[in-house]
């Protein structure tokens, strides 16, 4: 499994608005430096230790707060990007195995892997 995250720590405003997406930074937010290096040591440690969490109870300790997350996008319509495909639909909700449920024209679909776009 590969998993990747897109965090902007200490980026500028200005820099912000090159990007083709709304973004921001913590610099943005805060108005001060943070350290790159204590940021990634703390997400690495609770990375590391949900991950021990996932391997031995799986997805249902984290099903409750990934839920309650994805609570107002549901029955919005939305868009999910699916290796080369995009999907359009009605997010529908989510499965206990983590699983993201898409109402497609009032077809079903079940995504294990994706990128969700609100």
């Amino acid at each position: 499994v590969i998993a990747g995250i897109g965090l902007n720590i200490n980026m500028p405003q200005d820099m912000l608005q090159t990007i083709n997406r709304p973004t921001t930074s913590l610099f943005a937010e805060c108005g001060i430096e943070h350290s790159v290096t204590l940021i990634l040591d703390t997400l690495t440690e609770c990375f590391h230790k949900d991950l021990l969490k996932f391997i031995d109870e799986g997805f249902t300790p984290f099903y409750l707060s990934y839920k309650n997350a994805l609570y107002p996008a549901i029955g919005e319509h939305i868009r999910f990007h699916q290796q080369e495909h995009l999907w359009e639909g009605v997010l529908e909700g989510l499965g206990v195995d983590g699983s993201i449920i898409l109402n497609v024209d009032g077809q079903r679909h079940v995504f294990h892997s994706g990128e969700l776009e609100t």
